[in-house]
């Protein structure tokens, strides 16, 4: 009796797979049920995109067209636009080109090699916003003056954030993330889904899609499900809540307000900025304000309050707008 064997995935199957890795690199919104699709249309074609991403996670390059290999590589979009800073504790690391390790540079400045799958930082600087992909394909985006340290081991996902704010993008079937702030933590399961630190508790937001929180602590009755535009407060507010239109869009590097109080406003524009608006009388606070604006130009920023509020601009430092009544 001769055994059956199914047919492997053909050249045309690695070539397609290898375009599909690109563009979940490059982090294309709205792939991953396109990309599922595919998937589940063909088992060669779930084999040749394993392929694909083994080759990837070792190597840090996407094969062009392999099965036979025809030595064509190309880098990931993402390794040519991101700079991904990944440290432990205090650490600074660079990324080496060709390998899925970084070498760690500890508080005793000691090197290790250190695998994706143990822990690293990830930090961004005022004014940047920066996206780094995981070990397991998903993604991270980190606002403006943030810092997270990760865990991507098996099925664990472990994320703690130190400062600031990160977007979570989840790979299809992935499982959940732990999400850790100061004493918080909850246990999110969903495509996208924003965490971040406001005074003392921690904010869990679905910007897009509703989301599972499948455990909060400490627990004070938070729901099970989050729905798209709203969020929770873990350990200190258990009804859902809307997201703030400026909330829901930060990762595009916008500051979008639709009838918010002025005061606000220039809280949020100064996060992103060295440059720092101020308002000259505290009346101005309650002023309400709409548009789109760069969350990293306070000088346009406060040359359109001007113009729509009729304001004064005064510069008593270089570094110091000041929005004043005329």
């Amino acid at each position: 009796m001769t055994e059956s064997h199914e047919p492997s995935p053909s050249r045309e199957s690695y070539r397609t797979a290898s375009r599909w890795l690109n563009r979940r690199v490059a982090g294309e919104p709205g792939l991953e049920p396109k990309l599922e699709e595919w998937l589940v249309a063909d088992p060669r074609n779930r084999e040749a995109f394993d392929e694909a991403l083994r080759v990837w996670r070792e190597t840090n390059v996407i094969p062009e067209g392999y099965g036979g290999f025809d030595g064509n590589l190309m880098r990931a979009p993402f390794l040519e636009r991101r700079s991904t800073h990944v440290a432990l504790a205090s650490a600074a690391a660079v990324v080496l080109a060709g390998l899925s390790t970084a070498w760690i540079v500890g508080k005793d400045a000691f090197p290790g090699l250190v695998t994706p799958a143990q822990a690293a930082a990830y930090e961004t600087r005022i004014g940047q916003i920066q996206t780094f992909r995981l070990a397991d394909g998903s993604a991270i985006t980190l606002d403006t003056n943030s810092r997270v340290e990760v865990v991507v081991s098996g099925g664990s996902r472990q994320l703690e954030i130190a400062k600031g704010r990160v977007r979570i993008e989840n790979t299809v079937g992935a499982g959940a993330f732990t999400v850790t702030a100061g004493k918080r933590s909850a246990t999110v399961n969903g495509e996208t889904f924003d965490a971040y630190i406001a005074g003392t508790g921690m904010r869990i937001a679905a910007p897009r899609f509703p989301v599972e929180l499948t455990s909060a602590d400490p627990e004070t009755g938070a729901p099970k499900r989050i729905d798209a535009g709203a969020q929770v407060e873990i350990g200190l507010r258990a009804d859902p809540f809307p997201v703030a239109r400026s909330d829901l869009e930060w990762v595009s590097g916008m500051l979008a307000l639709d009838g918010s109080r002025l005061g606000d406003a220039v809280a949020a524009i100064n996060r992103y900025n060295r440059t720092t608006v101020h308002l000259g009388d505290p009346a101005l606070a309650s002023r309400k304000i709409s548009g789109a604006f760069r969350a990293n130009d306070p000088n346009a920023f406060a040359q359109a309050v001007a113009r729509m509020l009729d304001l004064k601009i005064l510069r008593p430092k270089p570094a110091e707008i000041v929005l004043s009544a005329r």
